[in-house]
């Protein structure tokens, strides 16, 4: 379900939980609130979308190979330019439609000129499913929007009330809204996984 509110309106809803100043246009007004909400807009947008599967940002690439090598790991890849967290990576020699295949071990390290990122595996080829940086919040699922609001007014909250107790209760209602979200999220879709040895598959039918 595609979100109706703009950037200025879920602004507003993050100031509700402070009290704060409503906001006429969020990138026009010069308030105190709008100038925190600026400030922490982004940050909170990378924190709430690191904090979960969002299924709405999920996207599936073919990694583009690094000429970097390692001594642990067989393959590095480039990290995507839009990638927020990897969530797995897969071998597509292995995996059948509709087939969650088992996951695959990965690891992120920073590349040798120190401005990017890699994605180390021992996987050939590999294609990774990651959360996508989705700016555009006609995407965001309301369940998503709330808990941004609310992730974006725990970060202005001491700024903006001076009262640690503030902070701590926006904490918990945005926690608890993750939760939601995320079970709401995770009931998108679903996956078999599948089994690639005598022994698992004895565990399975055991």
């Amino acid at each position: 379900m595609p979100n109706i509110l703009n950037e200025t309106q879920i602004a507003n809803i993050a100031l509700s939980h402070l009290a704060g100043k409503q906001l006429v246009d969020k990138n026009m007004d010069s308030s105190i609130e709008a100038n925190l909400v600026n400030l922490y807009w982004d940050m909170s947008l990378l924190e709430v979308l690191r904090a979960g599967d969002w299924k709405f940002a999920s996207k599936e690439i073919e990694l583009t190979p690094s000429d970097e090598m390692s001594s642990v790991w067989g393959y590095a890849y480039e990290y995507p330019d839009d990638c927020v967290a990897v969530r797995e990576i897969v071998d597509p020699k292995k995996t059948a439609a509709g087939v969650a295949a088992i996951k695959i071990p990965f690891e992120i390290g920073l590349n040798a000129e120190g401005d990017g990122y890699l994605i180390y595996c021992d996987v050939e080829g590999a294609i990774a499913r990651y959360i996508s940086l989705v700016h555009s919040v006609m995407l965001w699922p309301p369940e998503f929007v709330s808990v941004f609001a609310l992730r974006l007014a725990y970060n202005m909250a001491f700024p903006l009330s001076q009262k640690e107790q503030t902070k701590n209760t926006i904490y918990q209602l945005y926690l608890q809204a993750l939760n939601q979200a995320l079970a709401t999220s995770m009931s998108e879709g679903y996956r078999k996984f599948s089994f690639t040895s005598d022994v698992l598959n004895a565990r399975r039918t055991s």
